[in-house]
Order: structure tokens, then sequence, then C-alpha cells
């Protein structure tokens, strides 16, 4: 019996793959978990390739499963995936003779549903395989089959309680091909004079606030502990993004800013190091003050993406956004106020749709957007995500023949199911009055004309995405 495996670690990102055709604007992070999985295996001499598809077409995918003969494939199951990876399982399996094992937020959730709705599926991982995944490998080189394994959910294994990485400084840093720095890039134009070279980093894991329409909440409820590295180590892994020509770091964290103020340790630790590097992240309004966005810029933050979703208080208060909802608006215009006088630039989200929101309700967020003037505006229609608080509360007002959906932040996909008293069209009028201004375009174009002498593959883009929006 032969001890060598071939393992292939596979994100399907059906809905990239689909929007590849588009030309839609997307910026695209890598998959953590996978790289993380990837570093591991290679560290222990275990033949493995990453296929992503958020990357790679599918045809390259295909070729690659056809020409590999891979004895064992392990994907990172998205929701959005569901009924791409129903077909593509089932061609997989025509093929080849490999098993295929999944994980995720929704696979540990619902593994039952997963392998009776997918014959193809041999067993679920629940919760983090980073922790199994050496003695996963160990016992399918012994038996060749995982099906009977005690670490995995199967047909023919009982439930388990899902594996948990207690320590995230003992995971290897992620390594990236000098193509993956390439595709794994944002669109995001930057207040920088220089080309741009994207790099990410994970920093934590969990999030420490609670919104109910988050699929943050699936992941608290799976493994409830908000957790972090420490400084050190992550500030040796971006030293090597650093080496290796990053000059703009995406930290990648569902919420970076935090109660433990582990920002403000960070961009200490890059000020005391001298790093010449800038970085992005998304953080809270409640996390966040004057005070420490000077520190935060002094380390070199130039762009900010804030969850702002709507300024109705009723509405805060059904999201679970903020312990504040009173003072969301106070708080948000200083905040925002303080990041004009500093130069960092805002990316302001916000939803429409929400449940028992109104006309006049969407039109009050955008008046007050405007006195905002945020430096970008992502408006999204709200659909729950599945296993969330508010998908359980109004699931029976939902088609939910729709789901799973691609993505509840699409515009362009009109099988959408919407919970809110407006029809769909109606959402996707006021979602581009929100979005598109001619004016406030120009004028954006004019003040970034330098990031774009140096970007002008991020121009072209942005032209050809306006181009498709307003036609």
């Amino acid at each position: 019996m032969s001890n060598r495996i071939n393992v292939l670690l596979f994100r399907a990102g059906s809905f990239l793959i689909n929007d590849n055709k588009t030309n839609f604007i997307r910026n695209v992070r890598p998959p953590f978990i996978l790289k993380y999985l990837d570093a591991i295996l290679k560290n222990n001499n275990i033949n493995c390739d990453l296929a992503d598809g958020a990357i790679i077409s599918l045809t390259t995918l295909n070729n690659l499963i056809l020409s590999k003969k891979y004895d064992l494939i392990i994907a990172h199951y998205y929701f959005q995936d569901h009924f791409f990876l129903l077909d593509f399982f089932k061609s997989v399996k025509i093929s080849s003779k490999c098993e295929i094992i999944v994980f995720g937020k929704y696979a540990t959730k619902n593994p039952n549903f997963l392998i009776e709705s997918n014959p193809n599926i041999d067993g679920v991982i629940p919760g983090e395989p980073e922790t199994i995944i050496i003695p996963l490998i160990h016992h399918f080189i012994k038996f060749r089959t995982l099906k009977n394994s005690n670490m995995i959910i199967s047909s023919e294994t009982n439930p388990i309680p899902p594996h948990k990485m207690e320590n995230l400084n003992e995971l290897p840093f992620p390594i990236y091909s000098p193509l993956e720095y390439k595709k794994y890039s944002f669109y995001n134009p930057l207040p920088i004079k220089k080309h741009v070279h994207w790099g990410h980093i994970l920093t934590s894991r969990g999030c420490p606030n609670f919104c109910n329409f988050c699929t943050s909440e699936i992941a608290e409820k799976i493994i409830p502990q908000y957790r972090t590295r420490d400084i050190s180590n992550i500030l040796s892994e971006i030293l090597i993004h650093y080496k290796n020509g990053v000059n703009m770091l995406n930290i990648a964290d569902d919420l970076f800013t935090n109660y433990n103020n582990q920002h403000i340790s960070f961009s200490n630790e890059l000020i005391n190091n001298k790093l010449q590097l800038y970085w992005s992240c998304h953080a809270h309004i409640d996390f966040i003050n004057p005070q420490y966005l000077k520190i935060m810029k002094k380390s070199g933050c130039i762009l900010l993406r804030f969850g702002i979703e709507t300024f109705n208080q009723n509405l805060l208060t059904k999201l679970n956004k903020t312990k504040n909802p009173a003072n969301w608006v106070k708080n948000t215009s200083e905040v925002f106020l303080e990041c004009k006088k500093l130069g960092i630039k805002t990316i302001a989200l916000f939803i429409i749709g929400l449940p028992e929101q109104t006309e006049s309700d969407i039109y009050e967020d955008i008046s007050i957007i405007k006195k905002l003037n945020p430096d970008f505006i992502q408006t999204h229609i709200f659909t729950p995500y599945p296993d969330t608080a508010l998908y359980d509360k109004y699931k029976l007002n939902l088609d939910v023949s729709s789901f799973p959906s691609s993505s509840h932040y699409e515009k362009y996909n009109n099988s959408i199911s919407t919970i809110s008293e407006l029809t769909l069209k109606q959402l996707q009028k006021k979602m581009t009055f929100a979005n598109i201004n001619i004016f406030y375009l120009l004028n954006h174009i004019k003040h970034y004309i330098p990031f774009y002498i140096y970007n002008t593959n991020i121009l072209l883009k942005l032209l050809k995405t306006l181009y498709k929006i307003l036609k």
C-alpha cells in the first residue's frame, strides 16, 4: 500500500468565476484557511495543490483534476456555492475515485443536510480543520478512506463537536506566489503616488461585535470565542510580505478595531519598527475615537471600511449593530470628520431593504450620507444569510427557493429574495441612486489622478464597471 497521497485544496468561488465574464469590480482576498492548510501539508512533505476558483478559470480547474488524479479533495464550502458544487462534485466523481471532504461555517452547522443533499460529499470536518489535518491525512494513508474517521462527520459516523484552533500563533505563515500577490488585489483608489502592491493578513478569528445579520454570528455559534494573534507573531508575517514588495496591507479580520485595542498595539508596533507600509482594515464606530485615529494614521493607515448599515435607531437595534444607537449619527460624524482631517480615506457601507425599512427611511439615510461625505459608498441590498438570527426570524417571508443565492451584495442578481416593503426593482433603483452620482464620480477621478497614473489597470476596470452599471 502506498504511503503517498495527492491532495487538492479547493475554494469554488463560483460567483467570482461567473463574474469573470462581466468585468464588474470585485476585491479578491485569499482563502486564508486553505492557505494555512497548504502550508501545514507542505511543511509535512505531503503533496498538495491549492485551486482557488476566485483566481483561476473552471477549465483550468477541470484540467488540473484530470491530470493530477487526486486521492483527496478538501473544499471550503460556502452556501453561495451550493448548487455549483452539486454539479461540480458529481463531475469529479465520474472522472476520479477520490474522496471529497468539506469544511466551513455552513458545513459545520448543517453537516447532515450537505451529506444527504450531495451524495458525492464523503464527509464534513466540523469547525477549524488546521487542528486535525495531519492526523486526518495519516488516517487516509492507512485506510484509504476517511468515512470511518472519528475526526469528521459522515454517513458512517456520529456527530462530533467542532475542532478549534486554540492558539492562532501556532499557525504557519501562508506562502504566496508572485501570481497570487497579483491576483489577490483590491481596486480601491488610494491617496498614494505609486503602483500599489497588495498583501493580506488575518490577525484574529471571530468578531468582537454581535450583529445578528452577519456570517460572523454563525461562527460565534460554532466556536464562541474571539481570538487574536500576538503582535510579535503578526509583525513577523508582515515582514515577509514587506520583503516580497508589498506596500499596501489589507487586514482581513471581520473587525480589526476591538475592545482590547489590538489596533492600537498593532499601530504602535509598526511605528516602533519604522516600516514604510500603508494599511487598511474594517473598523467599527464603537471601537474608535479621534485619539486612536491619530496613532493609526501615523503608523500608515490610509483607508478604513465602516459598516454603518443605517442611521435609523429602531433598525440599528433590530440589527444589534451598536450598544448606543441614540448616538450613532453623532459618533459616526465625529469619526468621519477626524478621518477627513487626518487624510484617512473612508468607505461607508450601507444596507437598504431592511425589515420594516420604509422609502422615507432610505432617503433619510441618503441625506445623512451626503453630510458625512465619505470617500466611497457601498450600498447593499439586504438578504439575510441562512443560519443567522434575522434569517431565522424572517425566513417565512422569503422566497427560500432562491437560497443559497449568489450574494446579498449583488445588485445585478435578479433572483435575490427581499423582505423589504419595496420591490427588488425599487431597491435596485435606490441603490444606484445612492452609489452613482456623475458629479461625485468626476470629482473622484480628478482627486485620484496621481493614483490612477500609476495604476491604470484599476482605472480601466472602474470605467468598464461604470459603463455596465449605467448601461
